[in-house]
């Protein structure tokens, strides 16, 4: 074997291991965007570190891994404004905000709009 033949089926070993890093954030990202935003909690239950894993999920998928998390978070609560009565102080409750300000912030951050102004310019009007 020549050195560019090594060195592609390292970069290969390499790739195959950042992209099972990806897949193992991605399922727990699933399970625990709700509870978990950190990014700390993913890297520790990978046995990586914080920057190792946004290597990684960054140059699989050209997305940083806190932009999964909080567009997974967002997504849940665009839902649960649209589909539920709960109060937005229950929803930020249930998205493990640790009060109503911070949720409404980061809600406006990724919308441009309070939760209460998106749920109230996406509201059915039933007649």
């Amino acid at each position: 074997m020549d050195s560019l033949e090594i060195q592609l089926q390292f970069d290969r070993k390499r790739n195959a291991r950042k992209e099972e890093i990806t897949l193992q954030f991605l399922e727990l990202a699933t399970d625990y965007y709700k509870t978990e935003k950190e990014l700390d909690f993913y890297a520790k239950k990978l046995n990586i570190s914080i920057k190792y894993l946004s290597i990684c999920v960054k140059e699989i998928t050209d997305i940083a891994p806190s932009v999964f998390i909080a567009t997974a978070l967002l997504n849940e609560a665009k839902t649960l404004l649209f589909s539920s009565k709960d109060t937005i102080t229950r929803i930020a409750e249930e998205l493990n905000f640790s009060d109503q300000y911070a949720f409404g912030k980061f809600f406006k951050k990724h919308t441009g709009l309070s939760p209460k102004n998106y749920r109230n310019k996406h509201e059915v009007t039933l007649f």
